[in-house]
Order: structure tokens, then C-alpha cells, then sequence
């Protein structure tokens, strides 16, 4: 790896380790169901800086690993509102 390479590295690093830490911090003050839409944007920047900085490009198997962590999530939020729906009714 090059200087270059390893600076870009290295501030993904950062700023993925600054984001995380953000985003556990909405986590515990926020709603969740508010904050949980955020959580899936690191799909996005991470896709977009490995194309950017890296020169990847988004393969087949990688999209639908990504669509499987969506529909989870997504999955788990329907779920739990279905469930906080069924305890609230006498």
C-alpha cells in the first residue's frame, strides 16, 4: 500500500470509529425506532467510499448481502411494533 492508500484508510478508520460512537450515543438518548434508519447509511458511505478511494465496484453478492441486512432490520422493526401493538390491546 501506498501513503496515499494508507491516509484514506486510516481517516475511514476515524470516521467510521467517530460515526459509530454517534451513533450508540442517539441510540441511548433517541427512540429507536427514530435512530435504527440511520444505522443502514453506513451500508451506503461504505459502499461509497470504496468506490470512491478504492476504486471497488459493487458486485452481485455484495448487494444482496446488503439487501439481507436491510430486510433484517427492517424484519426486527416490524416485528417489534406487531408485538408492542398485540401487549397494548386489552
Amino acid at each position: 500500500m501506498n501513503t496515499q492508500s494508507v491516509l484514506y484508510f486510516v481517516g475511514a478508520i476515524l470516521m467510521g470509529a467517530f460515526a459509530y460512537a454517534a451513533l450508540m450515543k442517539a441510540m441511548r438518548i433517541g427512540d429507536v425506532s427514530a435512530v435504527t434508519p440511520f444505522r443502514y447509511t453506513r451500508l451506503l458511505f461504505g459502499i461509497a467510499l470504496g468506490m470512491i478511494l478504492f476504486g471497488e465496484e459493487p458486485d452481485l453478492l455484495m448487494m444482496v448481502g446488503c439487501g439481507i441486512v436491510v430486510l433484517s432490520g427492517l424484519f426486527i422493526l416490524w416485528r417489534r411494533k406487531i408485538t408492542e401493538e398485540h401487549l397494548d390491546t386489552p
